[in-house]
């Protein structure tokens, strides 16, 4: 949150820090523990699952908003697409991603 502070006749800016949004690594963190976590369902399960689900996750004290994407469906893989964004308007139009690949 920003906000000006006038104290005499200066004029401060105060920044808190505790409600910054998460930075651009933060979230390319974020989204390689979730593509790890979800390495680890076999291809039968990832047939079993929505070919779009979406969900939030909190992260470091933020709300994130996690999509999950079957790609595509191949008799030898499924390719996932996973995109994390915290709600900020710099990752609205380009939210940080990955793409997955499931071995039969």
């Amino acid at each position: 949150m920003l906000q000006v502070q006038e104290l005499s006749s200066a004029r401060y800016l105060v920044i808190d820090i505790s409600i910054m949004p998460l930075s651009l690594a933060d979230l390319e963190e974020l989204v390689s523990e979730i593509a790890s976590e979800l390495q680890g369902l076999t291809y039968e399960e990832w047939l079993e699952r929505p070919s779009v689900d979406t969900f939030e996750r909190v992260w470091r004290g933020e709300d994130v908003q996690v999509e999950v994407i079957r790609l595509e469906t191949k008799r030898d893989y499924i390719q996932v697409g996973i995109a994390v964004d915290d709600g900020s308007s710099r990752f609205a139009w380009s939210p940080v991603g990955r793409s997955i690949v499931i071995p039969r």
